[in-house]
């Protein structure tokens, strides 16, 4: 008899966009909104529990990230859901985002103030892409190229079949590709 081998991982796929595109143009000093979107790279679990991701822009220190205003997102959120100490937007260390994200309250938490909302099954699944954090940053004065990234990805999707008692199963979900936004910083025009 053979033993059967260790199940595949799902991974997390994100691309960091502007305006829908992994590539912008804009004049020195733009205030430029961006969004991480995510996606899992398979059907093999419930959706996302929880995520975290650090943040860089090679153009410059940016500041924390948008709290998400809607649904799912707002799950992954305080007091829905639950963050680092800093928030969902993430800690700003030396212009880095560190630990944006969170996580929705899969351990079915009814004591402590937060985690305090309910588990929102089929959050970026595969072919439904999500923007799971939006933000703005600030174009340099100097022209060129400049590259907003995701690094350090941890993150948990829950497992399928699950009703939530008496807590939520989750899985560990792997870093998969991360797509990204490049930031293209044009001279300004010379006025006639």
């Amino acid at each position: 008899m053979a033993a059967a081998g260790p199940a595949l991982a799902t991974n997390l796929n994100l691309s960091l966009q502007s305006g829908g595109s992994n590539v912008v143009t804009v004049l020195p000093g733009a205030n430029v909104p961006y969004s991480v979107m995510g996606v899992l790279s398979d059907a093999a679990s419930d959706g996302l529990a929880a995520f975290s991701i650090d943040v860089s822009f090679t153009g410059g220190p940016l500041a924390a990230a948008d709290a998400p205003s809607g649904p799912p997102m707002v799950s992954f959120d305080r007091p829905a859901g639950l963050t680092n100490p800093a928030g969902f937007g993430g800690t700003v260390l030396t212009g880095v985002l560190v630990q944006v994200g969170g996580a929705q309250n899969t351990i079915r938490n009814v004591f402590a103030p937060y985690p305090n909302g309910n588990v929102v099954t089929g959050v970026a699944q595969l072919g439904q892409a999500l923007a799971l954090v939006s933000g703005h940053l600030t174009a340099p004065a100097t022209a060129g190229s400049y590259t907003l990234n995701a690094s350090n990805l941890v993150a948990n999707v829950i497992q399928t079949g699950q009703n939530g008692i008496p807590f939520w199963r989750v899985d560990k979900a792997l870093p998969g590709t991360v797509v990204p936004l490049t930031v293209i910083v044009g001279p300004l025009k010379p006025r006639k």
